[in-house]
């Protein structure tokens, strides 16, 4: 993306109410390329919020949406609190924005998506606080570093 498109997407993402982690997160995931069999959580298969939307696309064999409420062709009904029943090794990226902060069973999430995910499969996402671990919501970095940490851990057999 070219610094006039740049300047434009972040103006209109300011003009839109967006706050600055939303914006570069937007930007950033605009160089992430998705191919394979893909699953988005916490987001609509017809949302302007969904992230796969903003993502580079190449050979997606599959791609799919977690809610726990919704029902669509597209969306696997699912609650990362509890245990999935979603088909093991099956996915290789699951893309997880702004979803662990609405989480209590941090921990099952974590071993849920290890066991979707297949062995070389790419968790990417970011959230814009975890409040277990910080006083105040605006210290991003500290959490994104944390979110980043936690569910390494468990994929490197940390």
């Amino acid at each position: 993306m070219n610094y006039l498109k740049k300047y434009f997407f972040f103006i209109s993402g300011i003009i839109q109410g967006k706050s600055l982690c939303r914006i570069f997160q937007n930007l950033e995931i605009q160089n992430v390329i998705l191919s394979g069999n893909i699953i988005e959580f916490g987001a609509e298969p017809n949302s302007t919020k969904n992230f796969s939307k903003l993502a580079k696309k190449k050979k997606i064999k599959k791609l799919h949406f977690s809610d726990k409420h919704l029902n669509h062709k597209n969306v696997i009904k699912a609650d990362l609190n509890k245990n999935i029943n979603i088909k093991k090794n099956f996915y290789d990226i699951v893309l997880f924005f702004n979803v662990m902060e609405h989480l209590v069973e941090i921990n099952n999430a974590k071993n849920q998506i290890h066991k979707i995910l297949k062995k070389k499969g790419r968790l990417i996402g970011s959230t814009p606080f975890y409040t277990d671990i910080m006083e105040h919501p605006l210290i991003i970095i500290d959490s994104q570093v944390h979110f980043i940490k936690f569910f390494l851990e468990k994929s490197l057999n940390l």
